[in-house]
């Protein structure tokens, strides 16, 4: 772990794992996606929310 901070560049605290197809993806979203947010609201435990949890974001990125 690399935990250190920066003003003038990013700093992981864990690296990009390629062959877990991990990806520094350098999107900022601009609000909590929808779909997201009702999932998290409409579950009651973890195991709910895993079994339910959407694979992607429910808006677009243009």
């Amino acid at each position: 772990m690399n935990a250190q901070f920066s003003l003038n560049e990013e700093h992981l605290a864990f690296p990009i794992c390629s062959q877990k197809s991990e990806q520094d993806g350098m999107m900022i979203y601009p609000y909590p996606a929808p779909l997201i947010v009702s999932k998290l609201k409409k579950c009651s435990s973890r195991m709910k929310l895993l079994d339910d949890f959407p694979d992607a974001l429910g808006y677009d990125i243009k």
